[in-house]
């Protein structure tokens, strides 16, 4: 159950990353030169598959922090940001999404920062 859980998650947050999350930090990008834009890009992408998100989201050390928890060091370090202010970034822009079928076919009914942790 936990293991599909997890895989339909993955799967969310990956069209979720690539998207909303994405646009929102290639506006930060701007002063950036296009092929480093292009590259940072090219590495959150990765780090945002449904592959990658699968093998990465984990259940809490803390009950109360929820049901799954997704470690945002590893993009974090693409994008050399602190993890804090990325969760913070990617909690807010998933708040507004909760609303919607995909996210409440899964059941998703909020979303914290938790440190380096978003979900």
């Amino acid at each position: 159950m936990f293991k599909q859980l997890r895989q339909e998650t993955a799967l969310y947050l990956s069209h979720f990353m690539s998207h909303s999350v994405l646009n929102e930090l290639r506006k930060s990008w701007t002063t950036e030169p296009p092929e480093k834009q292009a590259a940072l890009a090219e590495q959150f992408l990765a780090a945002s598959s449904a592959e990658a998100l699968d093998r990465v989201l984990e259940k809490p050390k803390k009950l109360e922090h929820g049901h799954l928890a997704l470690p945002l060091f590893p993009f974090a370090k693409v994008l050399r940001m602190g993890p804090p202010q990325l969760a913070a970034l990617a909690a807010g822009l998933l708040k507004a999404k909760l609303s919607e079928p995909p996210a409440e076919k899964l059941g998703l009914i909020g979303v914290e920062p938790a440190g380096g942790f978003s979900i």
